[in-house]
């Protein structure tokens, strides 16, 4: 017994050490937001919804990122906001490092020779079973390739993954309307066959 709660205190000061250094990562940046009356709680309860893999996965260097995902979840949530998932895409350049395993390229934040301009796409959206593999599916049926994925699901029923892909030429705005549609409609489709059961 005693060990669980030493494990869970550990995990929790993880979490309230990373929660910190990008509160003040937020603030150093003059991001508007950080001085807003009430946003740190609004932060760590974006922080507490989300598993200790999440803030083991960031940095303070990643804070706006951070709030990206905040927002994102908020939209998501949001009862007004019926037009589909929360979609946010943005080019990354990412140094394909070659990994030991034959050919294969393993992307990597930063500069070097081998570098690569990849989408990095996060979506946020009520969580559904199998809704990873059906949006992994979607994303190869509109012809991405996926290099690299990160998903984590809030403890209040929603997900957001972030994906880094390959393979689109038409643009941003392009990308983001035509995987709006399809996620919206891929959505709808499993509402509707979930009621007609």
């Amino acid at each position: 017994m005693g060990d669980s709660s030493r494990q869970s205190r550990t995990r929790n000061h993880q979490k309230v050490a990373v929660f910190n250094e990008v509160m003040c990562r937020l603030r150093e940046l003059n991001v508007e937001e950080a001085a807003e009356s009430g946003f740190e709680d609004e932060l760590w309860a974006h922080f507490s919804m989300l598993p200790l893999r999440y803030a083991s996965d960031i940095d303070a260097e990643q804070a706006k990122d951070v709030l990206m995902h905040k927002k994102l979840l908020d939209k998501a949530r949001d009862p007004l906001f019926l037009t589909g998932p929360a979609v946010h895409i943005r080019l990354v350049k990412i140094c394909m490092q070659p990994h030991n395993l034959g050919n294969y390229a393993q992307p990597s934040f930063g500069e070097g020779g081998n570098d690569k301009l990849l989408h990095e796409i996060t979506i946020a959206t009520k969580d559904k079973p199998k809704l990873l593999s059906a949006i992994g599916c979607l994303m190869s049926e509109i012809g991405l390739v996926i290099q690299e994925c990160h998903a984590f699901s809030t403890i209040d029923g929603y997900s957001f993954v972030t994906f880094l892909v390959d393979g689109w030429e038409k643009g941003i705005d392009h990308l983001r309307s035509t995987l709006v549609k399809e996620i919206s409609d891929m959505l709808a489709t499993k509402e509707n066959t979930k009621v007609n059961v």
